[in-house]
This record gives C-alpha cells, structure tokens and sequence, in this order.
C-alpha cells in the first residue's frame, strides 16, 4: 500500500495531508484487520508506522502478516529500529537507467524528502553508505549495459 504524492483533482483525491494520511490509516487498519494474504505498507511517515504498530498490538495482528516499505537513503535509523523490534522489513532501491529520474521526482514532489536525503547522508555512517551505494550502483549499471550491449548483438 502506498499513498500517492501527485496532485490529482478534488473529485478523484483526497487535497490535504490530513485527509490523505487519515485515509491512508483507515484503509491499512481494515486491510490489516480483513486480509487473509500478506499486507506491504510503503512510508516514511513516523506518525503513521507508531500508529500502525500500536494498531497491531491492540488488535492482535501478528507482525509475519505485513511488512514496512521505505525507499533507500530516507530514514535510516527509523527502518533500523522498526526492523530491531522484529517487523519485516523491505528498503527499495531503484536501479537501472532511469534510476536517477526516479529519484529526483520523489525528490521533487515532496520537499521534505529533500530534507531527508541530506540529513542521512551527511551524517559519518551516511557517508560510507553513500559509498558503498555508489560503487554498487555503479557495477550494476556497467553490468546492465554490458548486457543490453549483448543482447543488441
């Protein structure tokens, strides 16, 4: 489950935050309640993984039911900790040409992920993250061209 950051029109989406993220709870809470298959909740949203957890505990749902998505390089120490106390837990990282593309619209569309970015990676264990990402990122890519090369071939 993921809530959308694009404007869209009135008639079709929620404008507010508060109305966005009210509903975003309501449909994970009867998702979380209702479903008989596995429950993926995409969010940077400490407000809404606290109240997502406290929701579990009162109703309880087992944690192998769901699991927590966040895109890499936002909130490191938040996914650390919801993975300690025993969630599953999923980082999403996009790769491959447009990975680039990608990451500056997430950027874009919510200023706050700005903030986020820079805070983590400036931080000393951000730094060596960075890196280690960065040379990864870089051998997947020259892997992935290496194969498309291949396959036009």
């Amino acid at each position: 489950m993921v809530k959308g950051a694009y404007k869209e029109n009135e008639s079709i989406a929620f404008q507010s935050k508060e109305d966005v993220d009210a509903n975003y709870i309501k449909i994970i809470e009867q998702r979380l309640l209702n479903a008989r298959n596995f429950t993926s909740i995409a969010t940077h949203d400490h407000r809404i993984i606290n109240h997502v957890k406290q929701f579990m505990k009162e109703n309880h749902i087992e944690k192998d039911r769901m699991e927590f998505q966040m895109l890499y390089g936002f909130r490191s120490e938040l996914a650390e900790e919801i993975a300690n106390e025993g969630y599953n837990f999923t980082i999403y990282v996009p790769y491959g040409d447009d990975w680039f593309a990608y990451f500056m619209r997430r950027l874009a569309e919510r200023p706050q992920n700005l903030s986020l970015a820079v805070k983590e990676f400036v931080k000393p264990a951000g730094l060596k993250r960075v890196g280690i990402i960065a040379a990864l990122g870089a051998t997947v890519m020259l892997g992935l061209s290496t194969i498309k090369k291949l396959c036009r071939k």
